[in-house]
C-alpha cells in the first residue's frame, strides 16, 4: 500500500503536474488564437483587403499558431521536438507523397491570393461547377449553387481549370436567339425586337442593341439579339425583355418557326405536318 502511495505521489508531482500544465497551456493557447483571429478580422474589416484574401490569411495564421502551440505542449512533457523535426525531415518524401494533394491545394491557394481570379460573392463557373464564392480557404474554395447547395472545390482544381467570372465586369451582354419561319417579314421582326429592347428598362443605350440574322436553315431564319445590361440586374432585365417580346409578338401575330415533317403515303401523296 505504501508503495502504491509513493508511486501515486511521484506521478502527481511529475507527470500529473505536466498534464495539468499542458491542459492549462492548451486552453490559454486556444483563447489566444481566437483573440488573434478576432483582431485580424477587425483589422481587415477596416482595410481595403479583399474578403477572400482576408479569409485565406486568417486560415494561415490559425494553422501556424496551432502548430506553435503543439510544440509548446510537447516541450512541457520534455519531448525533444528536434527529434520530431528530424523524423519529419527524414520521412519527408513519404509525407510529401501522402500529402501531395493537400500541398498542391495549399500552393494553389497561395497563387490565387496573388492572381485574385475572383472575390467573395462573385458568381463563377469553375470547370463546369457553377456557384457564388462564399469563402477561400487554405486548400479549398467554398461555393453556394443557385439552389443553395454548398460546394467545396479544391484550390488546385480552381487554378488548373477553365474559370468564368460572371461578376468581374460591371456590365454583361445577353445573347438571345429566336427562330422564325422563312415566310416571316424579317424586317418587321427586327424592327419589333429593336423597339422592345429600346423600351425595356435596364437595357443599356450604349452599346446599342444589335439584331442580326445569325443563320438560315431548313428550320427557318435564326435572329440573334445582343443587348447589354448592368451585371447586378442581368437576369431581371433578361426576363423582362423576353416577356415584353413575347407579348408584342402575340399582339402582332408573329409566331416562331415550327419543325415541319413531310409524310408520304403509299399512293405517293405527301403531307406536311407541324411538330
Amino acid at each position: 500500500m505504501e508503495d502504491f502511495k509513493r508511486v501515486l505521489v511521484s506521478f502527481l508531482k511529475g507527470t500529473g503536474v505536466s498534464i495539468l500544465e499542458a491542459v492549462a497551456v492548451l486552453m490559454f493557447g486556444i483563447v489566444v488564437i481566437k483573440v488573434v483571429i478576432l483582431i485580424l478580422r477587425a483589422i481587415f474589416s477596416k482595410s481595403k483587403i479583399d474578403g477572400s484574401v482576408a479569409s485565406f490569411i486568417q486560415s494561415i495564421a490559425t494553422s501556424m499558431l496551432a502548430l506553435f502551440l503543439f510544440f509548446i505542449i510537447m516541450d512541457i512533457f520534455n519531448v525533444d521536438t528536434t527529434q520530431i523535426v528530424t523524423i519529419i525531415a527524414a520521412s519527408g518524401l513519404a509525407i510529401g507523397l501522402a500529402l501531395q494533394d493537400i500541398l498542391s491545394n495549399l500552393v494553389a491557394g497561395v497563387i490565387m491570393i496573388f492572381t485574385k481570379p475572383f472575390k467573395e460573392n462573385d458568381f463563377v463557373s469553375i470547370g463546369g461547377v457553377d456557384g457564388m464564392v462564399k469563402k477561400i480557404k487554405i486548400t479549398a474554395t467554398l461555393l453556394t449553387s443557385t439552389d443553395n447547395i454548398s460546394i467545396r472545390v479544391p484550390n488546385k482544381f480552381v487554378v488548373s481549370s477553365s474559370l468564368y467570372n460572371y461578376s468581374d465586369r460591371p456590365t454583361r451582354r445577353m445573347d438571345i436567339s429566336l427562330m422564325f419561319s422563312t415566310k416571316s417579314d424579317i424586317a418587321k421582326v427586327k424592327e419589333i425586337i429593336f423597339e422592345v429592347a429600346k423600351n425595356t428598362p435596364g437595357i443599356l443605350e450604349y452599346p446599342t442593341p444589335g439584331i442580326v440574322i445569325n443563320a438560315v436553315t431548313e428550320l427557318g431564319i435564326e435572329i440573334k439579339t445582343r443587348a447589354w445590361a448592368n451585371n447586378s440586374e442581368y437576369w431581371d432585365v433578361r426576363n423582362d425583355f423576353l416577356e415584353a417580346l413575347l407579348t408584342r409578338f402575340q399582339k402582332e401575330g408573329i409566331t416562331l418557326a415550327r419543325r415541319v415533317h413531310e409524310i408520304s403515303s403509299s399512293t405517293g401523296a405527301s403531307e406536311e405536318v407541324e411538330a
